[in-house]
């Protein structure tokens, strides 16, 4: 397969330009018009642009040395290390090589640690850390088509999705946010007490626990951990950045007798719902911000539904679960 090089492209292109140019400025003299500027106005260089293109300093007219050049963010070719050893690789276009890539790179779901000092640099696939070059090149295809898969537990453990969306580099931070496959699978817990100085730590951040009943705290501390959660997203991932919810039953539940979609709902009423209550309203004084938490909110409560159909199966639909989601949806969209 032959593939001309960068250079020819180039002599061609000013071939190309030359001659529609000399075409252009011939039919403006036949038809009596004065030829019109090359470039628009807004485009021409400015005084500033032409002094810095014309310096008259030694230095700025001796060539940049190798070292100090860096490769260009659009790689045209691949350098190898040893240019006396052949390299088919090398020589391969561009085109060929991303379609490499995507051969190498994991197809099924990659799962991210769930701890945040887990989180390193060996959390990558090994491709992208060959070389700079192949790096720039590979992340395209690796942060945009890759099933990401994060698995915290409940909602105080989600660190390390922060710490893994914090090391992705800057250069390729924005690929993230095309990739429709980035899932979130939270294993609920359904009987989390919260005690003592836990609780308080819990609900700081959106109202004195010593104020509120004792009968409504742990209702006031489910809602803190969902909120914190919602306020998360909002605050430190970008609100392009979308991914889908899995919601499953942590294992230490399955022991039990009872199926999923009796622990699914007894979550929902333990914990999702506590949202609506008038008790939570009256004692949720700080950091009402819930037009940052509605999207979350709902996301979260359409993934717990579809959990739900999905685990009922063919069995006929249950009009009291159908209500308690349209009425919980009412709340969160007058947000």
């Amino acid at each position: 397969m032959y593939t001309a090089s960068p250079d020819r492209y180039r002599e061609r292109l000013d071939e190309v330009a030359c001659i529609y140019s000399k075409s252009n400025a011939a039919s403006n003299q036949s038809n009596g018009m004065a030829s019109p500027p090359s470039t628009p106005r807004y485009a021409r260089p400015t005084w500033v642009s032409m002094a810095r293109a014309n310096l008259t300093s030694p230095v700025s007219k001796s060539p940049a040395s190798k070292q100090k050049r860096r490769s260009s963010p659009v790689p045209m070719s691949v350098k190898p290390a040893d240019t006396k050893k052949p390299c088919p690789f090398a020589a391969l276009p561009a085109e060929l090589r991303l379609r490499i890539y995507s051969h190498i790179l994991p197809k099924g779901p990659v799962y991210t640690a769930q701890w945040r000092f887990m989180v390193n640099r060996s959390s990558w696939s090994s491709l992208l850390r060959v070389c700079r070059l192949i790096r720039v090149e590979a992340s395209y295809e690796f942060y945009t088509q890759t099933a990401f898969m994060f698995v915290p537990v409940d909602l105080d453990n989600y660190e390390s999705l922060r710490t893994w969306l914090m090391m992705v580099p800057l250069a390729q931070r924005s690929l993230p946010v095309k990739n429709p496959n980035v899932r979130i699978r939270f294993k609920l817990q359904l009987y989390k007490e919260t005690y003592g100085k836990e609780i308080w730590e819990v609900c700081k951040r959106f109202g004195n626990s010593y104020y509120i009943p004792y009968a409504h705290r742990e209702h006031f501390a489910n809602f803190c951990r969902l909120a914190t959660w919602w306020l998360w997203c909002a605050e430190h991932v970008s609100t392009n950045l979308t991914w889908n919810y899995e919601i499953d039953i942590s294992s230490m539940h399955r022991w039990y007798t009872r199926s999923d979609v009796d622990l699914l709902r007894e979550w929902f009423d333990k914990v999702l719902q506590t949202v609506s209550l008038p008790c939570v309203q009256k004692a949720w004084v700080r950091e009402r911000r819930e037009a940052e938490m509605k999207m979350e909110a709902i996301k979260m409560l359409e993934a717990v539904d579809r959990a739900v159909q999905l685990r009922r199966g063919t069995r006929p639909p249950d009009g009291e679960w159908a209500r308690k989601v349209r009425a919980l949806r009412r709340f969160l969209e007058k947000w």
